[in-house]
């Protein structure tokens, strides 16, 4: 039995709800870097927590469709969904770097500064591990709960030898040891969701969960894709 984690709400963001949320990472305390997917419609750009706007910096032609994103040093790699490539940029100009192709889809991704490693998802039930620097990849680890393989793993935060992840067209967040590829606890946000009235009879184009920005401690940002909002949450152990 995977324990359940206890989620508790902290605050409340405005959020720019025409952007399909696919990847959002801290650059600071007050700037979250967020990549929007959709064919048409992929964009880059920083969200202000201190005045509370999005600002776009990149945006795609409509071939591409933008996926998860995570900041290395002072550059960021982005993935794409169906493209086969990920593509590195500076973070002060935005300025493409290279381009390195990968095979099958692209979803999740996040950098491991202590195991100077990228650790990224396909919509499998693989991990990958990459990287950081030629993107090539290293090794797959099987993701699992109990010897039951779990797929679709969206945005990916690593935070203190553990991912956080999305599961795709759910309400919950699994933290997993990507060593093993084992989930050790997983967080339903659904009464949260009822709570903030984030459904489709009051917004009609809500789509899915999906963003994981670490803050500081347990406290992370969390939206998703053509939200309204984004809030902070604690992610705490159940007593």
């Amino acid at each position: 039995m995977i324990p359940e984690g206890q989620v508790v709400l902290k605050k409340i963001y405005p959020y720019n709800d025409t952007l399909y949320t696919q990847g959002i990472e801290n650059i600071d305390d007050n700037q979250i870097l967020i990549s929007s997917g959709r064919y048409g419609y992929s964009k880059v750009g920083i969200y202000q927590l201190n005045q509370k706007s999005y600002k776009n910096m990149l945006s795609f032609n409509d071939d591409y469709f933008a996926e998860g994103l995570t900041i290395v040093n002072h550059c960021f790699w982005l993935l794409s969904f169906k493209e086969e490539l990920a593509t590195l940029y500076s973070i002060d100009l935005f300025q493409k770097i290279k381009e390195v192709s990968y095979q099958g889809q692209g979803w999740g991704l996040a950098y491991d500064q202590h195991n100077g490693c990228l650790w990224m998802t396909n919509g499998s039930n693989q991990l990958q591990k990459r990287d950081p620097i030629t993107f090539e990849l290293i090794e797959t680890i099987d993701i699992e709960v109990q010897g039951i393989p779990i797929s679709r793993i969206n945005e990916l935060e690593y935070v203190d030898g553990y991912l956080y992840g999305n599961i795709w067209q759910t309400n919950k967040i699994v933290k997993l040891d990507p060593n093993s590829g084992k989930i050790v606890t997983f967080f339903d946000l659904s009464a949260i969701l009822e709570e903030l009235h984030l459904d489709q009879s009051h917004f009609p184009n809500l789509n899915f969960l999906n963003g994981i920005a670490h803050q500081k401690d347990n406290t992370f940002i969390l939206s998703g894709k053509l939200y309204p909002y984004m809030i902070e949450v604690e992610l705490n152990k159940k007593d």
